[in-house]
């Protein structure tokens, strides 16, 4: 029974590398996403975050060189904020959902 539980534990650190390994890729994926026949670019990476906002000449026609780049900060910012939002809005929705489920057993904390 013990040998079970060392086995569990280890396919548990297993599973937490991997799971780390794949979010370090995911934060290194870059997609862009375009609107108005790329009038309007945004840059995310595979977790959602911005990291790049890019407005196309005819979008910001009359506008200074550095408003434009203000106002692609501005949205950046807002789409990140919007993300953090979900993030933290999902976080608390599957921990009352996983607060159900009681806590693990002594011993079996994979974060070692």
């Amino acid at each position: 029974m013990d040998n079970n539980l060392t086995k569990l534990m280890q396919q548990a650190k297993e599973l937490q590398a991997n799971m780390k390994k794949a979010q370090d890729e995911l934060s290194a994926l870059i997609l862009v996403g375009s609107a108005g026949g790329d009038m309007v670019n945004v840059h995310l990476n595979g977790l959602h975050y911005c990291k790049k906002v890019v407005l196309g000449e005819i979008a910001t026609k009359g506008m200074s060189a550095p408003d434009i780049k203000l106002l692609e900060a501005m949205i950046a910012a807002a789409i990140n904020d919007a993300t953090a939002k979900i993030e933290k809005r999902s976080r608390e929705k599957l921990s009352s959902l996983a607060g159900n489920l009681g806590s693990l057993p002594e011993g079996f904390d994979t974060n070692e």
